[in-house]
């Protein structure tokens, strides 16, 4: 089965809206205009809800499937290939994409096509595999045995993802961390979301749940060494020079 055959039966089996709230964030931040890109957009859902706030949202994939399914989303969207991206040179204000650039064995090329698209100055929001966590050993278990869902992939510590974007024009800004593996740890730091019980709930929200979470997040917010060995993803902001 080849990459685009993966991906057009991942879309037919799931279509569910997909939202990164730590991307959607990052391109409110840092967008200087309107007009912005996600290249393999999947579901839709970060460009459906950067829609809504106000952004001019374009999507590339090359998935059919993926194409076919978001034809009524509200954003424009466009079946193409990343690394001959079918737009004007110096269109796009922002280009991002969540889970792409880790299936390019030689990404330069991919790389080089957001220099052309983007206009002087413009930025990209890329979020990757994480190298160094315990999610890399997990995921490299299913791939030895061809059972990993998005078929070949790679992953970056945050050193070599800013070491390619500047071998490639980039200027890096800001590197981050998303997710928590293994995922036991995120719901010892953030059990609201996953409890169901509303009486559970308004216990957590009383005095001493609440402080002692409040403890918690607050070491682990403010510890580099935990966000990167429990995060799975590294995002980093990039502007073209």
């Amino acid at each position: 089965m080849t990459k685009d055959d993966i991906w057009d039966t991942n879309w037919l089996k799931n279509y569910a809206p997909d939202v990164h709230p730590e991307i959607i964030s990052l391109v409110k931040r840092y967008s200087p205009g309107k007009k912005i890109l996600e290249i393999g957009y999947g579901t839709g859902g970060d460009l459906t809800r950067l829609s809504k706030l106000g952004f001019d949202c374009w999507g590339l994939e090359k998935s059919r499937v993926s194409y076919d399914l978001s034809k009524k989303k509200n954003f424009v969207a466009v079946l193409g290939d990343g690394e001959q991206a079918p737009f004007p040179d110096k269109i796009f204000y922002l280009i991002f994409h969540q889970g792409v650039l880790e299936h390019f064995k030689n990404p330069s090329k991919f790389l080089s096509e957001h220099r052309r698209i983007l206009k002087n100055g413009g930025i990209v929001v890329i979020d990757v595999p994480h190298k160094w966590n315990l999610f890399t050993i997990y995921k490299q278990i299913y791939q030895l045995f061809g059972m990993w869902y998005g078929g070949w992939e790679t992953s970056f510590s945050a050193s070599e993802l800013s070491a390619l974007l500047e071998k490639n024009g980039f200027e890096p800004l800001l590197v981050s961390y998303r997710g928590i593996f293994p995922h036991q740890w995120g719901k010892f730091l953030f059990p609201e979301n996953i409890v169901e019980n509303k009486n559970i709930k308004r216990l957590l929200a009383k005095r001493p749940a609440k402080y002692i979470q409040n403890f918690i997040r607050f070491v682990y917010e403010k510890s580099k060494f935990l966000q990167k060995i429990s995060a799975y993803n590294v995002i980093i902001v990039a502007r073209k020079v």
